[in-house]
C-alpha cells in the first residue's frame, strides 16, 4: 500500500491467485470514494472489466453503512460506478482507443501483459494520469519489458521513467 500511495506508476509482476486484483480494486474504489478520484480499469476483456468494477461494488457495499450514506453511488451499471462526490470508476476493454479520450486521476491496468495494445495504452494516459497501476503475471512482451526497463516513458523509444517494480 505505502508504494501504490507513494509512485506515480507502480509495476506490480505477481504469480497468479494471489488476490493482487481485489487489493488493487479497493484501493481504486478507498480513492473514489475518498477523494473524488476518476479511475479507469483496464484488462484484456470486457467481460474482465465487469469482473473488476464488480470488485469494486462488493467492496464499496461491504462498508459501514454511515460510509455508504456518507458518499452514496449515483450510478452503477456493469461497467462504471460513480459516487456522489464525483469519484468514478469506469471499467474499459483493451485498445487504445479505449482510454485515450478521457482525462482519469488513475488507470489500473489489470493482467497488462495479455491486453492488446497494452503499450499504446500506457503511452496514452502516461500524460494526464497522476497514478498508474499495471499489474500482471509475466508474459514476454511490454509489460515485461517495462518492469525490466524501469525507466521509459514510453515502452517505445527507451525514454525515462519513473515506474517503479
Amino acid at each position: 500500500t505505502q508504494y501504490f500511495l507513494a509512485e506515480r506508476v507502480l509495476l506490480v509482476p505477481k504469480s497468479r491467485e494471489i488476490g493482487a486484483s481485489w487489493l488493487f480494486c479497493a484501493l481504486v474504489t478507498w480513492y473514489a470514494v475518498f477523494h473524488n478520484a476518476f479511475w479507469i480499469v483496464q484488462s484484456g476483456k470486457q467481460s474482465k472489466s465487469e469482473e473488476l468494477i464488480s470488485y469494486c461494488r462488493i467492496l464499496y457495499s461491504n462498508q459501514e453503512a454511515f460510509l455508504q450514506k456518507r458518499n452514496p453511488v449515483t450510478t452503477d451499471n456493469s461497467l462504471e460506478l460513480r459516487f456522489q462526490n464525483g469519484g468514478r470508476i469506469l471499467g474499459v476493454a483493451a485498445g487504445v482507443d479505449q482510454v485515450r479520450t478521457f482525462h482519469p486521476f488513475g488507470v489500473l491496468f489489470d493482467e497488462a501483459a495479455f491486453i492488446e495494445g497494452f503499450a499504446e495504452s500506457f503511452d496514452a494516459v502516461s500524460p494526464v494520469a497522476k497514478k498508474i497501476v499495471a499489474l500482471s503475471t509475466d508474459e514476454l512482451g511490454p509489460f515485461h519489458n517495462l518492469c525490466k526497463l524501469n525507466e521509459g516513458d514510453s515502452l517505445h523509444n527507451g525514454g525515462s521513467s519513473d515506474a517503479n517494480v
